[in-house]
């Protein structure tokens, strides 16, 4: 079987596949952004997707339904994920959004 996942801003969307890329089932987690106050910063808690992940895993009953062969992951992106040790998220995602280094990135282009 292959494990496929989608972390999108709102829905981590995961399925099952056999080998054949006959899709065995489908499910759906809701994902949300963080909280922020200010207008350029989109951020979210990547403990947010791990549990949505799992939550996603449960809902296609993985562990009652043998291995997998494989696992593909895509996601919004690029989104940078700050990871210390154990790979656990050490703040929250930047995201594709996030819009703080407007003004760096007018200035580089100008150069």
């Amino acid at each position: 079987m292959i494990l496929t996942c989608d972390v999108g801003s709102t829905v981590l969307k995961a399925g099952l596949a056999d080998l054949d890329g006959a899709l065995l089932a489908r499910a759906e987690a809701p994902v949300h952004l963080a909280d922020r106050a200010h207008p350029l910063h989109h951020e979210a808690d990547a403990n947010n997707w791990i549990s949505a992940l799992g939550l996603a895993i449960a809902q296609l009953e993985l562990p009652q339904r043998g291995s997998l062969a494989a696992v593909v992951v895509s996601g919004n992106g690029p989104t940078l994920v700050p990871v210390g040790e154990g790979v656990r998220p050490l703040d929250f995602a930047m995201t594709w959004m996030d819009r703080r280094g407007a003004e760096e990135a007018r200035q580089i282009a100008e150069l």
